[in-house]
């Protein structure tokens, strides 16, 4: 699966306009974004929400300098309790959550084979960097949170079912 290629992209329709913080019109880049926030937007339990709407710096170490990272969502919520709280979220598939492995070099010598390896060393590179950005993103994403007392949670294609379900 090609992330950038293979997925649903779009303008997301707010239900609820007036719960939405910022100007910028929350545009989703897959489906399980997409998914969020259909059910952060109708949920009695968010007070308000925004998409992109939080700038961190952190240091990019592909390019060896300092840069912003807008992490998916910001939301305020109430519990049951009456307890508020506010949430940082990053919506990611796993694949992009995880260290990608090397492949495999291959024992047949033929010249296919080994166009194909280096087809697959490339996008294990490109995964390498991709992750390495991510994680340092992810680490500033942290540290920030704790500063603000801000529950920071990842999101994917197999958490996203539930997700602020009302009575919950």
């Amino acid at each position: 699966m090609n992330y950038k290629t293979d997925t649903q992209k779009g303008r997301y329709t707010l239900i609820n306009p007036t719960k939405y913080m910022g100007d910028k019109i929350p545009i989703y880049k897959s489906k399980w974004e997409k998914k969020v926030f259909y059910a952060i937007d109708r949920n009695p339990y968010v007070l308000e929400w925004g998409y992109e709407v939080i700038p961190i710096y952190y240091h990019n170490p592909v390019y060896g300098r300092y840069t912003i990272y807008y992490p998916d969502v910001f939301c305020r919520i109430q519990n049951e309790s009456g307890k508020k709280e506010q949430l940082l979220i990053e919506i990611k598939p796993v694949c992009m959550m995880t260290m990608p492995t090397a492949p495999t070099r291959p024992k047949n010598k033929s010249l296919n084979t080994w166009q194909n390896y280096q087809k697959r060393l490339k996008s294990y590179q490109s995964k390498v960097k991709d992750y390495s950005v991510n994680t340092a993103k992810w680490e500033a994403a942290t540290k920030w949170c704790m500063r603000h007392n801000v529950k920071w949670l990842f999101i994917h294609e197999n958490n996203t079912s539930g997700l602020f379900q009302e009575g919950t």
